[in-house]
This record gives structure tokens, C-alpha cells and sequence, in this order.
């Protein structure tokens, strides 16, 4: 059979792009216009690949994981996000605006704000992580450098905590 789906799903193809062509050259009386009605629908889509994606994560991922971590995500993360997907996409639409406006409002992006408004400046995420979390405190070529440095008797450029200093600035 699937040779034959696939001459199946070409003709179809072909056919329903014909379809439309012959539908907006013959039949429709203005030119198409965007409307409000294609962001709603966006958003619904991304609720659906959000509900996608967790169904396919627990799909994935649950034969490799073993204890907790398959405790976690067959009984907690898979339910919890495809419920909210699912809640988010059954939601009247004024809900699932009014949810998602919110979302956006907690995360502080503002239409009118620069694409990468909402990232965190690392300088300022940097003294949140404890020393041993920082990715240039447990690097083995951090630790060579830290060794070449106390064996020349000089500092480091960055406090004792590891945070590396703003461009510009000095502790």
C-alpha cells in the first residue's frame, strides 16, 4: 500500500493546489487581506504543538529513563502539559488571550521591546549561580588556567565568587 499512498497523496496534491488556483483567479471577488483571525489561529497551532510536544517527549523519552526521572514524567510533566495544552486550545478565546497576555506581562516583553528584551544579561544571572555552577569555574581549562596563574603569583580577572566582571568595569 504505501507505494500506492504515495502516487495517492501527489495526485491529491496536485489536485487541491489546482483546486485553490482555479478558486482565487475565478472565483473570489478582492484580493485577500490579512485579518486578526490568522494570529488567533497561530496561537491555537502553537497550543496543539505544545500539546505535540508532550506526547512526543513522554513517547521518546520514557523507555530510556529508569527511577524518578520516569516517575516525573509519566505522573507530572507529560499530564501537566498536555492538560494545559489541551485546556489552552478547548478555552473560549478570550480565556486563552487573556491567559496568554498575561504570560507575556509576567515574562515583561512589550511589543515595542527589542527581540532579545526578555534574555537575561548574563553579568547579572551570573551572581545568582553558586560558584560550582558556573561554566568557566568547572571547566577542566579553567582549572589549568587557575593553576598557571597561582604558579605566576596573579589574580584572576574575576572576584571570589567567579563572576566575571562587566566590559568596561573593575571590581
Amino acid at each position: 500500500f504505501w507505494p500506492l499512498g504515495s502516487v495517492w497523496m501527489v495526485l491529491s496534491l496536485v489536485l487541491k493546489t489546482l483546486g485553490y488556483k482555479m478558486q482565487l483567479l475565478r472565483h473570489s471577488k478582492r484580493p485577500y487581506r490579512q485579518s486578526h483571525i490568522i494570529a488567533f489561529s497561530a496561537l491555537r497551532f502553537g497550543y496543539l504543538g505544545a500539546c505535540v510536544y508532550a506526547l512526543s517527549s513522554w513517547w521518546f523519552l520514557a523507555p530510556s529513563l529508569r527511577g524518578r526521572g520516569k516517575e516525573a514524567l509519566t505522573n507530572f510533566l507529560t499530564p501537566l502539559l498536555a492538560a494545559m495544552a489541551l485546556f489552552l486550545l478547548a478555552a473560549p478565546r478570550s480565556m486563552s488571550d487573556s491567559i496568554a497576555s498575561k504570560l507575556q506581562h509576567c515574562l515583561e516583553l512589550a511589543p515595542d521591546s527589542p527581540p532579545d528584551a526578555g534574555d537575561p544579561d548574563y553579568y547579572v544571572v551570573q551572581s545568582l549561580l553558586a560558584k560550582e555552577q558556573k561554566y568557566h569555574i568547572a571547566s577542566p581549562a579553567y582549572q589549568q588556567f587557575v593553576g598557571a596563574m597561582k604558579a605566576q603569583k596573579t589574580v584572576p580577572p574575576w572576584d571570589a565568587d567567579g563572576n566575571i566582571p562587566f566590559p568596561g568595569s573593575s571590581f
